[in-house]
């Protein structure tokens, strides 16, 4: 338990400067889903469409709390923005790192996208839970479809308290936190393999959302999760994804003992031996444990499902997880699986 709790410590502010991700929009599949098994919970939507007031939780990525004052009012929220728009947006805060993903929202009034709702139309509040480690947040956001230019990031007024951050949301656009980390002595620990898909563009980089992990080390991918590894024979690799929701994973059965909630997107971990599926995992061959950041105030627990490439097996199934400073972290089933985190 020691060893684990220095590890988890190790990786806290790696996460903290890469945020915490989710990519890849793509609104709700036009296909019906599985059904559901009885007493099974469906994980998030992460692209939802809202007609009444009410709070709505955008995929575990952020909340909006909406109030329609006039009919005829609609909004399309989506928690997977893509870093290939998002990622080419100009940031020139050079204090504040982006914490990805943000949620994009989209105002509709009469059956037309508008850019900018009225104080008259409503109230729209977005907010977002952020990392203890810190020092100061910010929110931010750029239109969909500026008047003159390429769109901007834009600071906004918002408030912050318990944990959370939160802004009026009236446009038509993407919404993210910033914010500027705690400055740490020492060398790194944080080791990160792969290629930045799409590059850079002005201080905005994409993280890695697949990474070829082929030595020992703490990789992340995605800003999603972090996996620790460490090998005691050759010829071992693994291949950690970002894991979208996909119908496979939106309608594997989930079974909370607490009615608790699946954040998604997870991530893939799948294991090889000299460049072949390794269909089980020993403890001769290695050590395996997977890492997620916390949502301010939640219990957190790991959960997975079988996923070797051939075979799905459902359900989600708990982990034995370790929580502190903020990462929840637990060692990966011996196959390849897929991984997300769930809150109480």
């Amino acid at each position: 338990m020691k060893k684990y709790l220095q590890l988890l410590a190790a990786i806290v502010l790696m996460l903290a400067i890469l945020g915490v991700a989710r990519y890849s929009s793509a609104w709700a599949s036009s296909q019906r889903p599985s059904p559901i098994a009885a007493g099974a919970h469906s994980p998030l939507e992460t692209a939802i469409t809202i007609t009444g007031s009410g709070t709505y939780n955008i995929g575990g990525v952020c909340t909006l709390a909406v109030t329609y004052n006039t009919s005829g009012l609609q909004d399309r929220a989506d928690a997977e923005v893509p870093l290939s728009q998002s990622g080419q947006v100009p940031f020139n805060n050079s204090l504040e790192t982006l914490i990805q993903p943000g949620c994009h929202i989209v105002h509709v009034k009469n059956g037309a996208t508008v850019s900018q709702m009225n104080d008259t139309d409503g109230t729209w509040n977005v907010c977002f839970g952020i990392n203890s480690n810190l020092k100061k947040v910010d929110m931010y956001y750029y239109l969909d479809t500026p008047e003159s230019g390429g769109p901007v990031w834009t600071l906004l007024p918002s408030t912050v308290k318990n944990g959370y951050i939160c802004a009026s949301a009236p446009f038509t656009g993407v919404y993210m936190p910033a914010g500027e980390t705690t400055s740490q002595s020492g060398p790194a620990t944080f080791t990160s393999t792969g290629t930045f898909p799409g590059g850079c563009s002005g201080t905005v980089c994409a993280p890695p959302s697949q990474v070829r992990v082929t030595n020992s080390g703490t990789y992340e991918v995605g800003g999603i999760c972090a996996l620790l590894v460490n090998y005691y024979m050759s010829g071992l690799s693994d291949q950690l994804t970002v894991q979208f929701p996909t119908q496979d994973t939106k309608t594997v059965p989930f079974f909370p003992s607490n009615k608790g909630t699946l954040y998604l997107p997870g991530c893939h971990v799948e294991h090889y031996l000299n460049s072949n599926v390794l269909p089980t995992t020993t403890s001769s061959q290695g050590t395996w444990m997977i890492c997620f950041s916390t949502h301010p105030g939640v219990t957190t627990t790991i959960y997975y499902y079988r996923d070797d490439l051939a075979t799905i097996a459902p359900p989600w199934t708990a982990l034995d997880t370790t929580t502190h400073n903020g990462m929840a972290c637990a060692p990966l089933a011996n196959f390849s699986a897929v991984y997300a985190p769930a809150g109480n």
